[in-house]
């Protein structure tokens, strides 16, 4: 996960008021290289997003 990333998906994470954790997020076979992907505020909960190497994030 690059700097980019990281912050984006902490401002994510801030707005559905769940703690980030680097951890929840990692490449997947199924997005294209330097993508990562995983669960807003871990396993547990129910948004499963993208996120490109830019930043941008999808669900």
């Amino acid at each position: 996960m690059n700097e980019i990333q990281r912050k984006a998906l902490c401002a994510l994470c801030s707005r559905y008021k769940v703690e980030f954790d680097e951890e929840h997020y990692k490449p997947a076979f199924d997005l294209p290289a330097g993508y990562v992907a995983g669960w807003v505020g871990g396993p547990a909960q129910k948004l499963y997003v993208g996120c490109s190497p830019t930043g941008e994030i999808s669900s």
